[in-house]
């Protein structure tokens, strides 16, 4: 399973930042890597375990129509998301108060192998790798191979687009005179 993690610092409080961190699709329009068609809770109820979102998002690689459940829950501290992709990803975004605001921290996985259950999108290894290096302009080399191949490129394709990703989230809450972008000093990504 490839990893990355990166975390931010944001001069906002922990409510602040988790209710952003919640609403799914004013978050993913922060998202520079793609445009938002639809995103939509399918499920009755307030935010929580269980919770399924829709999205239909236009990412490099085309149209991607696809469900997320949340799977952990803390208020101002934790959600964490699978989706119903293949190959699957995950990702676990916490919270960490500190002294002018939080820290949140951005923890993203995507399985190599999955079996396929029924009734899921099909997404393969080459899908993501094509939409992680046309997003972040990576050459334009064929994809790397199912099973192996050039993880570092991918890699290093996510690493970049969360950076900026987490960027827009740290401007979104700092409000409008706050600088575009990330502060590279405020960011740590490692990739596992």
């Amino acid at each position: 399973m490839l990893h990355i993690q990166s975390s931010i610092e944001i001069a906002a409080s922990l409510a602040e930042t988790f209710r952003l961190l919640g609403d799914a699709e004013r978050k993913a329009r922060l998202n520079p890597d793609i445009k938002v068609l639809n995103v939509a809770q399918v499920t009755d109820g307030p935010l929580g375990p269980g919770t399924r979102i829709y999205y239909s998002l236009e990412t490099p690689a085309g149209i991607r129509n696809f469900h997320c459940e949340v799977v952990a829950y803390e208020p101002d501290r934790l959600i964490e998301w699978v989706s119903d992709t293949q190959p699957a990803f995950r990702v676990r975004q916490s919270l960490e108060p500190t002294e002018t605001g939080c820290r949140l921290v951005h923890d993203e996985w995507l399985a190599r192998e999955v079996a396929v259950p029924k009734k899921t999108r099909k997404w393969s290894l080459f899908d993501v790798a094509d939409a992680f290096r046309e997003a972040s302009d990576l050459d334009t080399s064929p994809a790397p191979a199912a099973g192996g191949g050039d993880e570092q490129a991918l890699l290093g394709a996510m690493q970049r687009s969360l950076a900026v990703w987490l960027g827009n989230i740290k401007s979104c809450l700092e409000g409008p005179s706050a600088e575009t972008g990330i502060d590279l000093a405020n960011l740590t990504t490692v990739a596992f």
